[in-house]
């Protein structure tokens, strides 16, 4: 018997079951809290366990693309990845705590979607605050709202004409940090 390559319940790529990783793991979690089992190493109901991690006043922050005022964010008060992105152990592995916070409470299937946070709150777990989009979505969203900062990252203008430049890549950078960077290459290099 040969094992099917899609998941049984949409189109992805089967990781083990016959399920796609976000079908296998909503299956594992439902089975494990029907059955009153929980992995013994990390005692309790998965859901009870997630939401004591949970702090949900949170800042509040606008819609980065509406600009309307949001609900206040639910951060994440547990370990974070090296992007600053909640984990959340689901034995036995660690799963993203966004997402274990949109599939539990939201209907939508999102096992090909990336979920976006309109907070731009990286440890927000608030559903409300993700919105799944596809991964070139995504791409152009973080592009678009990078190009449109009035300041560069260290805080320098660059609305108006002649303060950046574009890098052949199609990157915007400053003049004034370009300056400073020469200027400190030049000093050393003299010394």
């Amino acid at each position: 018997m040969t094992t099917p390559s899609t998941c049984s319940k949409c189109e992805s790529k089967v990781k083990a079951k016959g399920l796609c990783s976000s079908h296998y793991m909503t299956q594992y979690m439902t089975e494990r809290v029907q059955s009153g089992r929980t992995p013994r190493s990390y005692g309790g109901d998965p859901t009870n366990r997630f939401w004591q991690k949970v702090n949900k006043q949170g800042p509040s922050h606008d819609n980065y693309i509406t600009g309307e005022p949001l609900a206040p964010c639910w951060d994440w008060d547990s370990g974070l990845n090296r992007l600053g992105y909640g984990l959340f152990k689901l034995h036995p592995k660690n799963v993203s705590a966004h997402r274990f916070s949109f599939e539990l409470l939201r209907t939508e299937d999102i096992s090909e979607l990336e979920l976006d946070h309109l907070c731009k709150n990286r440890k927000c777990v608030n559903p409300e605050h993700l919105d799944p989009v596809t991964h070139q979505e995504h791409m152009r969203r973080q592009a678009e709202e990078v190009f449109n900062r009035p300041l560069c990252i260290n805080g320098h203008d660059w609305q108006s004409e002649g303060t950046y430049f574009f890098t052949p890549s199609g990157g915007r950078k400053c003049w004034v940090c370009r300056r400073i960077t020469l200027d400190k290459y030049n000093r050393k290099s003299k010394s």
